[in-house]
């Protein structure tokens, strides 16, 4: 198993415009306990396309909810407002507000409504 500082919440998103990676941070909150922290959105930050190839591959079998991070924000490469999309295969994505997008690590064609279901949902913790 690999550790993970506890203390923050890295996600790697990818631009569903440019296909280029970004990487969302959130701190955990102070007095927040270890078993169900709560993390606070701090920003976004640009990754280049060789960040694949400097990150460890190994398996992270380590997910987050969604009901544990606070805020978010949009992509850092293309400006879409929403960056905290999630594909079936997993991939976390940008969107923009548009009802169909293609999710930029399987190439599937996602369909968006204007009703938020408000549903939590886990994903992958990277190791930052």
């Amino acid at each position: 198993m690999v550790a993970l500082d506890e203390n923050y919440a890295i996600i790697v998103g990818k631009c569903s415009k440019v296909k280029l990676p970004y990487l969302m941070k959130y701190e955990r909150l102070e007095n927040s306990p270890l078993d169900n922290a709560i993390f606070q959105y701090v920003g976004v930050y640009p990754a280049e396309k060789d960040y694949v190839d400097w990150s460890d591959n190994r398996p992270n079998h380590s997910k987050i909810s969604t009901s544990q991070l606070w805020g978010g924000g949009g992509c850092p490469h293309c400006g879409a407002a929403f960056g905290l999309c999630m594909c079936n295969c997993g991939q976390i994505f940008c969107a923009n507000g548009e009802k169909e997008v293609v999710c930029p690590g399987c190439n599937e064609t996602l369909y968006f409504n204007d009703e938020a279901d408000g549903a939590d949902f886990d994903i992958t913790r990277a190791r930052g």
